[in-house]
């Protein structure tokens, strides 16, 4: 997968999964609800938009595009963080994850899209109990514990 569609997966991802101002990812036939701002924010991101510039243009989104007032400015500046770190893992190439200690690490810093990983052991039992919420292993095939794991 070369990095602009990495970039544009976690991009639509962030947005629909976890930004999802209008509530409506609980209805996968709404996928493309907030499509048509991606081209925006990729294009920020490129021109090396910070955090803080990253925020006002998912404010003024909200209250022009969509109409309503911005509900949770904090959450909002989180989504911008969120997306400065997609968009420094798609630079960087990040490839699928080989094991439950790297996915972890990688969820971390950040990283919530895990598509076409191959983990077949957790022998520690490393993701029992951890919050793992937006985790996405789309085409991967995994053996793990999440017991106890939040993975809403």
């Amino acid at each position: 997968m070369n990095r602009d569609s990495h970039l544009l997966r976690l991009v639509h991802h962030i947005l629909f999964r976890e930004w999802d101002p209008l509530g409506v990812n609980a209805d996968e036939a709404a996928a493309r609800e907030y499509s048509s701002y991606i081209v925006g924010i990729l294009g920020l991101l490129k021109r090396g938009a910070d955090e803080r510039k990253l925020l006002l243009h998912l404010i003024q989104l909200q209250e022009t595009a969509m109409g309503i007032s911005p509900p949770d400015p904090e959450g909002d500046r989180v989504i911008a963080s969120r997306l400065l770190a997609a968009y420094e893992i798609a630079q960087r190439g990040i490839r699928p994850a080989r094991s439950a200690e790297e996915l972890l690490q990688r969820y971390q810093k950040g990283e919530r899209v895990f598509n076409g990983s191959r983990i077949e052991t957790d022998d520690h039992k490393v993701l029992s109990g951890c919050k793992l919420d937006g985790l996405v292993l789309r085409n991967a095939y995994v053996k793990l514990s999440f017991h106890g794991a939040s993975l809403r």
